[in-house]
């Protein structure tokens, strides 16, 4: 129990809520809710979800009907692909994963020592995330532009486009 003393000099009891509200602990707990609530809502729910529709035979228009480990002893027994799946899986962990990382800590060791090259080296590095987006603009632009007039499917795509106000920096969708 902590005791502070009014002006008066008479004790005053903290309650519950003012020893919380002022807690490291309870600000800790608020800055962990949102992910608390993440994890529950967009994990777990789902993760139980479909460890409860595995052991039922199911599909969007009946009702799931449990058939307990029929589909376990199916997928181990029946199923060629989960097989290839499998160890397409294991030598994907085993031999990709391990080159990857390794290739990335050679890459971290050339940028963090310092030489006449590690400015470009730096560069070099980068340079492919700064192209990228502006390719896939572009590449995105030419077809919108590049669009049949008479197809059907990519007019409606267009006509949307163009009831847009217009696009900021001047940029315009072609009329037909």
């Amino acid at each position: 129990m902590q005791k502070k003393q009014n002006i008066s000099g008479r004790a005053v009891r903290k309650t519950l809520r003012q020893k919380l509200v002022g807690s490291d602990l309870f600000c800790g707990y608020v800055f962990l809710a949102p992910f608390i609530i993440g994890f529950l809502t967009f994990t777990l729910v789902p993760m139980v979800s479909s460890l409860y529709l595995s052991f039922t035979e199911y599909d969007i228009l009946s009702t799931a009907q449990f058939v307990g480990l029929k589909n376990y002893i199916e997928m181990f027994t029946d199923d060629p692909k989960f097989w290839k799946s499998f160890f397409v899986t294991i030598k994907y962990v085993v031999v990709a994963v391990p080159l990857r990382l390794i290739f990335a800590l050679i890459v971290a060791l050339i940028l963090v020592k310092q030489t006449r090259l590690t400015s470009f080296y730096r560069a070099a590095y980068y340079l492919p995330s700064l192209i990228g987006g502006s390719i896939a603009v572009a590449v995105l632009w030419k077809r919108l532009s590049a669009v049949s007039w008479d197809d059907p499917y990519f007019h409606g795509h267009v006509a949307l486009l163009q009831s847009l106000p217009a696009l900021p920096l001047g940029i315009s969708v072609p009329k037909p």
